[in-house]
C-alpha cells in the first residue's frame, strides 16, 4: 500500500511493505517512510509515529544550541509539536490510521 504525507512543503511517499530494517524507515533526502507490513497493526502504527517524528525533526532544522544545552525536553517539544500538529491537520488519513 502506497500514500503520501504532506509535511510542511514537502510530500513524503509512505510505503507499507516489507522492509529489512526492524520495524521502519525514513529517508528524508529521498522523502520516503517505510513501514514493515509483517508486524501488527498497533506496531505499525506505532512505527509511524515514530517515523513522522523523524521527519518533523529532521526536515526541519531549528535546534538552538544553547536552548538544547538549558533544556533539552523543551526545545525537542517546540521543534516538534507545530510539525506535527500541521501533519496531524493536513493528513486525514494519517488520523483515521493512528487513531481509529
Amino acid at each position: 500500500m502506497k500514500k503520501t504525507l504532506k509535511s510542511g512543503p514537502f510530500k513524503y511517499d509512505v510505503l507499507f511493505q516489507r522492509t529489512d530494517s526492524d520495524h521502519g524507515a525514513t529517508c528524508t533526502d529521498k522523502k520516503l517512510i517505510i513501514i514493515d507490513n509483517k508486524k501488527s497493526l498497533q506496531n505499525q502504527k506505532e512505527t509511524f509515529l515514530h517515523e513522522i517524528l523523524h521527519v518533523c525533526v529532521e526536515d526541519f532544522p531549528g535546534f538552538d544550541s544553547d536552548n538544547v544545552l538549558k533544556d533539552p525536553e523543551e526545545a525537542l517539544i517546540r521543534l516538534t509539536s507545530p510539525r506535527l500538529m500541521q501533519i496531524l491537520k493536513d493528513n486525514k488519513w494519517v488520523r483515521e490510521f493512528l487513531f481509529e
